[in-house]
Formats: structure tokens, C-alpha cells, sequence
């Protein structure tokens, strides 16, 4: 008797088919094993990242609430409230001073080098020196003595206690510009402003240029600074705090 064999053909192609089959269910299992794993490495990073963000908007609370009741420890601190109120006695005294051309000269080539050419040469712009001066006389004479005097010296304006002016108010800036400057150190800022009720910025430890210059129509009266302090800060009780985002101007 003969048995008639498949056609080796016919075996070859169920052997493909088989081998095939195997391939694709190789690949299904791993497509869904990817996604899968893909699914729990997203929900894993998602819970992980909520984690980090809650962690650090948590820091960001403790730290903003640790500065605001330091601020306002300082604010309530009565050698703060004598400086301010010395200062800026002092600083009123000098209403009717003026500042000689030439030494107005200088301020203006003060700003000139400092500010705005290096503004214009990063490209951000044209800027009018007369925007940027204080519109007063006592903030020019101000700015001049405790920035020019001390740019000739090769001094920044915080390493000036007495410019030796011969005024009332560099007499009383020497009394509380090291205690003040020490205070800025505690608190870790980058300034330490004293500013009167009228917005007049009336001392500052670094001395840039918007030391003696007025909040409410000076310079920087479109700021939040000037927000902060003229329209913000009254609004709260005496010994709070208010907080605004940086700016800079």
C-alpha cells in the first residue's frame, strides 16, 4: 500500500505560517507589555513630578512666609523707625540745595557709562537720561555725592558712610549706614530701601539709581515697587507685610 506524503511545498508554508504566528503574538505581547509599561511609567512620573511640584510650591510658601515675618520684624524693630525718621528729617533739609552744572555734568556721564549705553549696546533700546534722573534737586545732590564721589574714588555707592558733603543728612546716613548694611546681610536682600510716606526713597544700602529718587512721580513711579509701597502697604495693618513679584527696572 502507498501513502501519498504532503507536498514539501505544502509543509514548507505551514512552517512559515507557524513561524509567523509565533512573531506576531511575539509582537502583540510585547506592544501591549510596552504600553503598559509605558502607561505606568507616565503615572509613576505624573505622581512623581505632583510630588516635587506640592514639595516645592510647599518650600516656596515657607520661604515667602519666613521673609515676611522677618520684614516685618525689622519694619517693627525701633532702631529701623528712628533711622526713617531721622533720614528722612534730614533728608528734607536739603529741599532747596542745588547742584552745581558741573557737577550735574558728571551725574549725567554717570549714567551715560553705567546705564545707558550699556542698555542700548545690548540692544533693549534708546533710553532719555532725563527719564532716568531724579526730578528733584535733593535727589541729584544726593546721587551725586554718594555715586559719582564714590565711583572717583573707586568705591560703590554701600562703601560710602560720609561723602564728607558737610550736610545734616551724610552726618546721619554715618550714624545707621553699618547697622543697616548689617541688617541687609541678615535678611540676605540685595537692598535694604527706607522710603517715606510721600514715596521719597530716602536711604538705600547699595546706592543705585533709584536711591533719592520719589516713587510717586519720579522715575520708577509705574513700578511695583512703587505699587507696593504707595498704594499696597497702607492697606494693610501696621506691622504686616506685602509682597510683589520681581521687575526690573
Amino acid at each position: 500500500m502507498t501513502v501519498q506524503r504532503p507536498h514539501r511545498t505544502l509543509r514548507h508554508k505551514l512552517s512559515w505560517a507557524l513561524i509567523g504566528l509565533s512573531l506576531v503574538s511575539f509582537a502583540l505581547v510585547g506592544g501591549l507589555n510596552f504600553i503598559a509599561a509605558r502607561r505606568l511609567l507616565d503615572t509613576g512620573a505624573r505622581e512623581q513630578l505632583s510630588s516635587i511640584g506640592q514639595a516645592r510650591a510647599r518650600s516656596i510658601e515657607l520661604g515667602t512666609e519666613r521673609l515676611r515675618n522677618q520684614v516685618s520684624a525689622v519694619a517693627a524693630d525701633l532702631a529701623v523707625a528712628v533711622a526713617l525718621e531721622e533720614l528722612d528729617e534730614s533728608y528734607q533739609e536739603l529741599a532747596d540745595v542745588d547742584l552745581e552744572p558741573d557737577l550735574e555734568a558728571e551725574l549725567d556721564i554717570l549714567y551715560q557709562d553705567r546705564v545707558i549705553d550699556p542698555v542700548e549696546e545690548a540692544g533693549l533700546g534708546s533710553i532719555d537720561i532725563n527719564d532716568l534722573r531724579p526730578g528733584t534737586s535733593t535727589g541729584r545732590y544726593l546721587q551725586y555725592h554718594y555715586l559719582v564721589s564714590a565711583a572717583a574714588a573707586g568705591l560703590e555707592g554701600r562703601d560710602v558712610a560720609d561723602p564728607d558733603d558737610g550736610s545734616r543728612y551724610s552726618t546721619v546716613h554715618a550714624e545707621h549706614h553699618q547697622f543697616l548694611s548689617e541688617l541687609m546681610t541678615t535678611l540676605g536682600g540685595v537692598d535694604l530701601l527706607l522710603i517715606s510716606t510721600e514715596g521719597e526713597i530716602v536711604y538705600s544700602v547699595e546706592k543705585r539709581i533709584d536711591f533719592a529718587t520719589n516713587l510717586g512721580a519720579g522715575p520708577y513711579h509705574n513700578t511695583v515697587l512703587a505699587e507696593a509701597v504707595l498704594q499696597r502697604l497702607s492697606q494693610v495693618a501696621i506691622g504686616g507685610s506685602v509682597i510683589a513679584d520681581w521687575e526690573i527696572y
